[in-house]
């Protein structure tokens, strides 16, 4: 496993980032939270368009009040909307909207942000190994040319360029009236705000969030990573269930959004339910319900108490990449292969997770991409009981054994002679292939 250089883990990226984050919204009067519309966790939010150019990477929720446009070879891993439209020549793990709403952003001037000054400059200025826990006002333009950091704002009556390597440290809140530019090879950690164009220059970092009234530009190469979201002490635990009060995880061993496919010999122990279709294919054996919204299609199904129409079953949902991010105890920027892994924490992928040995502990693995077991099937520990979480689909090959919770945002598919004991929740298609055993298990009780 590689693990990104940078974050090793999300709570040392809370305390790089929070510490700013928190402190610029709550304790001092530098007031960053009134540049960001009320409730908004958007990573990005501009009010023209958002461009992400070749090989850029955007971690984080976005908005246009215009359009969103990703480029060959870009990601976008988070929820993207865009009040004309969504140009996706690159990837977005999210759900997209167009024609969205209008936000608001709230207009300021250079008159404006020299009111909320502790202090002030004139003239144009270079800052280096300065600590910002005030408020300061520039009146021209800033060059940030060595290490800024503090929880406070720097405001600027022109623009301010980013001319600095990313620091160990939080930075305070940058606004500027003009353009607000990092530049090539360069970061910021913390928060910028532009009332005119943001520039993210190709092959540099932002880990924080990013307003503009006019555009955003995240350029080749460019990386962009949410704040995290701190979540409540009681969601705080290391095997995660999206929406743990839900009833589904004392009740069903499969779930589907739109289609449950049961083939040839399979064996459930305990109930199933999709919110449209239901097909089972002959020789299945059922101890439980099997229940549908929509389309019914029974080859010959054994032992079933109540096959038929239902009323519809709401599914746990994502609460959002950033709240993801703030429940991860370990965070990888690339792929990961697990084999013999003990996972009794939270461990954050941005890519695609392969299996190929047992995994062991109580914990949780949440994936961007899909997540798969491959390989020489092995049997699961049998004090084991985990939490996968897929943004896209996850497989299980031939003969292999889980123990816990599966939630796919697309689909699951349980390959042929596959045995999962606990739930699998699929908000698209649930594939069960020949020969499987799926057994309820009450997951939310290993939680508590």
């Amino acid at each position: 496993m590689s693990l990104c250089c940078r974050l090793t883990t999300a709570r040392q990226l809370l305390v790089l980032l929070l510490g700013l984050f928190l402190t610029a919204l709550v304790s001092a009067p530098p007031v960053a939270g009134q540049f960001f519309p009320d409730g908004s966790s958007h990573t990005l939010v501009a009010g023209k368009t958002i461009k992400i150019d070749e090989g850029g990477r955007v971690i984080g929720d976005v908005h246009a009040n215009l359009k969103v446009a990703l480029k060959e070879d870009s990601t976008l891993i988070g929820d993207v909307s865009a009040g004309t439209e969504i140009e996706e020549d690159g990837d977005i793990v999210g759900t997209e909207l167009e024609k969205a709403s209008e936000i608001a952003l709230l207009p300021f001037d250079a008159d404006s942000l020299r009111q909320m000054a502790d202090r002030t400059l004139a003239g144009d200025q270079v800052l280096a190994a300065l600590q910002v826990d005030d408020v300061l006002f520039v009146d021209g333009k800033v060059a940030i040319s060595g290490p800024v950091t503090g929880s406070g704002m720097v405001l600027a009556a022109g623009e301010i360029v980013v001319e600095a390597e990313l620091s160990d440290q939080p930075g305070p809140t940058l606004v500027a009236v003009g353009d607000v530019t990092v530049e090539n090879r360069k970061g910021w950690r913390g928060l910028l705000v532009s009332g005119s164009n943001i520039e993210l220059e190709d092959k540099t970092r932002l880990e924080g969030r990013a307003l503009a009234h006019g555009k955003i530009t995240v350029g080749e190469k460019a990386v962009v990573i949410c704040s995290p979201i701190l979540p409540s002490s009681d969601v705080a635990k290391p095997l995660v269930l999206l929406d743990p009060s839900s009833a589904v995880y004392h009740r069903y061993a499969g779930l589907a959004g739109n289609e449950v496919e049961v083939e040839k010999g399979s064996y459930i122990e305990g109930n199933v339910h999709s919110n449209n279709k239901v097909q089972l294919g002959k020789d299945i054996r059922v101890q439980g319900e099997i229940t549908a919204l929509g389309e019914f299609r029974s080859a010959s199904v054994t032992k079933t108490t109540g096959p038929g129409k239902s009323d519809p079953v709401d599914l746990p949902a994502l609460p959002g990449v950033a709240r993801l991010l703030g429940l991860a105890d370990r965070v990888f920027e690339d792929d990961v292969t697990f084999s013999d892994e003990t996972v009794d924490d939270v461990v954050l992928v941005f890519g695609n997770v392969e299996i190929e040995g047992v995994l062991h502990g109580r914990g949780t693995i949440i994936a961007s991409h899909g997540i798969q077991f491959k390989g020489t099937p092995r049997a699961a520990d049998p004090q084991a009981r985990l939490s996968l979480i897929s943004l896209d689909e996850i497989k299980l090959g031939p003969a292999w054994t889980f123990r816990g919770s599966l939630w796919a945002r697309e689909d699951i598919k349980l390959g042929q002679s596959t045995k999962v004991h606990g739930i699998a929740i699929a908000l698209e298609h649930l594939d069960i292939q020949k020969d499987v055993r799926l057994s309820f298990e009450d997951v939310a009780a290993v939680g508590e």
